[in-house]
């Protein structure tokens, strides 16, 4: 008698953990994702009261997802913290709402940042090869680069009408009309690396007609090879823009996107900054980084005497024989009593 009294009362206490549980649920959820979890459970082999069985059904949450999806407002989804979207959820919405504002900002730095450091490494090729066809040829880059800065600037300013849409039409409660984020992220990062490897192969003829030593040459061939990197960068971060607009976990799927392209900004501005970046460390190392040996060339050469202690600050003559414009790219002096006797053309 005493065993089926206990067994009863541990049979109550047993109901009235459940129930509570309930209603701390029901107090805590909204009314949708309420009704969502009792028509999955029904689907599921798994007890109502077994939360551990229910976490590790994969056919309960999926239908519990599509469910909640389709049914609750994304606010209410995002109350039905139910294993679904645990970075995003575990946000307030107005702090969901200023990451997006921040990433609005951050995309229009990207897409200004990318066009202005290949118009950069442009304008140094103009300062070293003054052959005609490539000077057109670097110009028409640069053109090329400046439509890119203001097609994609404009345009991912105006991604959303009104403009606040771009920050606020994640919860899906006004009616903004906004461009396919998806297609549009696409569209750049394709230009973009179509517009990398036209700057990164457009010296290349100019440098292989070059005179320089190995040495010379390796220094010339890692930047070009950092170049390279950039594109590997870019084509690397296509594979994050796959989820970059279907999302539904903001805060944590566009970490991948964010983190590709602060790699593929930075290792750009690296590239541009090489050919000053070796000039720096000349002075730091000269024996590291100077010129150890001769290089035979065909240019002529405007020297002071090297037994006075004083530096070159010629510029090659041109070569008649070579029949091309253009100076060696490792010889030219770019100290500022060089540029007063020997300025650079124009």
């Amino acid at each position: 008698m005493r065993f089926f009294s206990t067994a009863a009362l541990v049979a109550a206490l047993f109901a009235t953990t459940v129930i509570a549980g309930m209603e701390q649920m029901a107090a805590v959820l909204p009314s949708c994702a309420l009704d969502c979890m009792m028509t999955s459970v029904s689907q599921s082999s798994c007890e109502p009261t077994d939360q551990r069985c229910l976490c590790k059904d994969a056919h309960y949450t999926a239908v519990l997802q599509k469910c909640v999806v389709s049914s609750c407002t994304i606010r209410e989804s995002l109350m039905a913290n139910a294993g679904l979207g645990k970075d995003m959820w575990t946000l307030p919405f107005d702090n969901i709402t200023h990451v997006l504002y921040v990433y609005f900002w951050d995309e229009l730095l990207y897409l200004s940042i990318l066009p202005l450091t290949k118009i950069s490494i442009c304008c140094f090729y103009l300062r070293i090869f003054p052959s005609r066809t490539f000077r057109t040829a670097t110009y028409v880059a640069i053109a090329l680069n400046v439509c890119y800065l203001v097609a994609f600037v404009l345009i991912s300013v105006f991604q959303c009408r009104p403009l606040p849409g771009a920050w606020h039409r994640w919860d899906g409660e006004e009616n903004y009309k906004c461009n396919h984020i998806n297609a549009q992220g696409w569209a750049a990062a394709v230009l973009n690396m179509i517009l990398d490897i036209f700057v990164m192969v457009l010296p290349l003829r100019q440098i292989y007609h070059l005179n320089l030593s190995v040495k010379r040459k390796s220094y010339v061939i890692c930047m070009f090879s950092l170049g390279i990197f950039v594109t590997l960068i870019s084509i690397l971060r296509l594979n994050s823009l796959i989820h970059f607009a279907s999302t539904t976990n903001l805060t944590w799927d566009y970490v991948t996107v964010g983190y590709w392209s602060t790699i593929e900004c930075h290792v750009g501005v690296i590239c541009a900054c090489l050919p000053a970046i070796r000039s720096l460390l000349r002075r730091v190392s000269p024996r590291l980084f100077g010129d150890t040996e001769p290089v035979k060339s065909s240019y002529a050469m405007n020297s002071h005497s090297r037994e006075n202690g004083s530096r070159s600050a010629g510029i090659p003559a041109q070569s008649k024989s070579a029949g091309r414009e253009f100076y060696p790219l490792d010889e030219v002096d770019t100290s500022d009593e060089a540029r007063l006797h020997h300025p650079y053309p124009v």
